[in-house]
């Protein structure tokens, strides 16, 4: 997949209405939580989602002409219910979702985030047909400051692996003849964040928070056609990323 289009894609995200509005709706009740509320206190797992409020993606294309405003890719993206851009390199990606375990007096959480997608087009003979697949798995360690209270800042640090492929038909040479090519993807992902937990309940809090992360995008193509040599694994880009997100997590 190209590198441009790659990075495009990763701002055209589609939305979970339910999760969005219970989310939102739940917010002023955080706000307005009571004083005796001891947000995780005595709970043991966390299960939790978000998605991105509003995210900028900044690409520095490997190896290219520093001069070159190709090699050079600023995305800025906003609204409601979208996919963190982290979550993938396909154009239709989807909500991670995160497990962890609470230990240390409800302070530390040890976990991992997940997104996984595989989208499928049909659109005549075979040569029009794509397949797209991808997945990240992220493991984190969260601690959560002011035990015991209804807010609840924390701060976060994860590395995790993500990748996947895209196999599709395309005219390479110009000449009418569509081969079935496939484009892989992996990247490393490291990150750091920080932000607050509202708890309008024990269990349940609404998240706010500010995250960074830095990708490195390894690229390849390999074709059905015998005659044509496959490429070899290739840095495509250093990807810094910044975004704010909303999210909620459940204590049990």
């Amino acid at each position: 997949m190209p590198l441009r289009s790659w990075a495009r894609g990763r701002n055209r995200h589609g939305a979970t209405l339910a999760a969005v509005l219970a989310t939102v709706a739940l917010a002023p009740l955080a706000v307005e939580a009571a004083p005796n509320v001891q947000g995780a206190k005595d709970k043991r797992f966390r299960l939790h989602f978000d998605f991105s409020l509003f995210d900028f993606s900044h690409v520095n294309a490997n190896g290219g002409n520093p001069n070159d405003p190709n090699d050079r890719i600023n995305t800025i993206g906003f609204g409601v219910g979208r996919p963190k851009p982290t979550d993938g390199f396909a154009p239709r990606n989807v909500f991670g979702v995160g497990f962890g375990y609470v230990f240390l007096r409800d302070r530390a959480v040890v976990g991992a985030r997940a997104a996984i997608l595989v989208d499928g087009n049909d659109v005549g003979d075979r040569n029009g047909k794509s397949t797209t697949s991808s997945g990240l798995l992220v493991p984190y360690f969260h601690w959560m400051f002011l035990p015991g209270r209804w807010v609840r800042p924390y701060v976060e640090g994860r590395v995790g692996f993500g990748g996947g492929t895209d196999t599709h038909g395309e005219d390479i040479d110009g000449d009418q003849n569509v081969e079935r090519v496939t484009n892989h993807i992996i990247f490393p992902n490291v990150g750091v964040g920080g932000g607050v937990h509202l708890f309008p309940v024990d269990f349940f809090s609404v998240d706010l928070g500010l995250d960074m992360d830095y990708l490195a995008p390894h690229t390849r193509r390999t074709f059905e056609n015998p005659d044509r040599q496959d490429t070899d694994w290739a840095k495509a880009a250093d990807v810094l990323v910044l975004s704010i997100r909303l999210g909620a997590s459940v204590f049990f």
